[in-house]
């Protein structure tokens, strides 16, 4: 996709629809910010161009950005997170925002974008919602099947997580309070399963990539969770679209380091310069081997439903009509957040 890290950067997903439903992070995101923009009156469309234009402008300012992107389509964005001011810009429709209840120390602004005169009216339409539901489906089936294919190896490794090859990793104790951050690495998506942990990654100075059969890496991960967090580091924990219940990856930005499990169910494969630790000896032997030669079969089954959860959704959505942003408008509506949170 092209994503650049700029200033650091980061493209994520706050929500996601997964395989055990909608899932939303935004409160949490919010929940230490101080200013919250609203953009209404346009559609969906105009305003991720919006959001776009103005993450540029505020990148070449100098800020740091999180360009959320909006479910269902990894080229359309939800939202701007700009981290050194405590603030976000939101589309006032984002899905993840309902019943959402926010601080009461966060200041809420509305912004009422123009209008395109003359857009044509679209019907949302019963086939809409019935592709939508039919990706909701073929989610909820590719959860079944990664959790049955999971099950056999996550009784036999849970106990040996302790001895995994990289447990040895974390000593450096921070007398301070942990942050721990929740987003999704990836989400189905109108072109296909979309991950964006190369990306998030990319910045990391270390990075450790466990491979194994399906699931051996999830007691790992939350252990490697559990050690951050004990040593009060900072932790960006990214959930499976898959079953949201699941880590793929932990990054640790203090130290620049990162985990990713490459036993997730996405498609994924260590980097030049990747520690592996490789579980083949921690998976209960003869019978764990034999049971690993019928997940391939599995696998690609897997594979084939996410991306006719992927075709499903592009029947639900709407066709593209032309943005009714200009350059002015982005300019104004920069000029007067910059100034608004200088002088609250």
């Amino acid at each position: 996709m092209g994503f650049s890290m700029g200033n650091g950067n980061k493209h994520l997903f706050a929500s996601a629809l997964t395989g055990k439903g909608f899932h939303s992070f935004w409160g949490e995101v919010l929940a230490d910010l101080q200013h919250l923009y609203l953009l209404r009156g346009s559609s969906p469309g105009d305003k991720s161009v919006f959001l776009r234009l103005v993450g540029h402008a505020l990148t070449e300012r100098g800020y740091q950005i999180n360009y959320c992107h909006r479910p269902g389509s990894q080229l359309a964005l939800e939202g701007l997170v700009v981290r050194p001011l405590r603030a976000a810009i939101l589309d006032q429709s984002c899905t993840g925002l309902y019943g959402v209840s926010s601080s009461p120390f966060l200041r809420v602004v509305e912004i009422d974008l123009p209008r395109q005169a003359h857009r044509p009216k679209q019907d949302s339409g019963e086939e809409e919602l019935q592709s939508r539901l039919e990706a909701m489906r073929l989610l909820e089936e590719a959860a079944r099947i990664w959790e049955d294919t999971c099950a056999f190896f996550r009784l036999h490794s849970a106990g040996r997580v302790s001895h995994w090859p990289g447990a040895g990793w974390m000593k450096e104790l921070l007398e301070k309070p942990s942050r721990l951050k929740h987003f999704f690495a990836g989400t189905v998506t109108a072109e296909g399963p979309v991950d964006l942990i190369d990306h998030l990654t990319s910045g990391c100075r270390k990075r450790y990539f466990i491979r194994g059969v399906p699931g051996t890496g999830g007691p790992v991960m939350q252990d490697a969770l559990f050690r951050g967090l004990s040593r009060h580091w900072d932790v960006e924990a990214y959930h499976s679209y898959i079953d949201p219940g699941y880590l793929v990856a932990l990054i640790f930005p203090e130290i620049g380091l990162a985990v990713v499990d490459g036993t997730c169910g996405f498609a994924l494969s260590p980097l030049p310069g990747d520690i592996v630790c490789d579980l083949a000896g921690y998976q209960g032997g003869g019978s764990a081997f034999a049971h690993a030669a019928r997940t391939n079969g599995k696998q690609a089954e897997l594979d084939d439903l996410l991306k006719a959860a992927g075709r499903a959704l592009r029947r639900s959505q709407k066709s593209a009509v032309p943005s009714g942003v200009s350059g002015q408008d982005v300019a104004a509506f920069v000029s007067r957040f910059l100034k608004e949170i200088a002088n609250p």
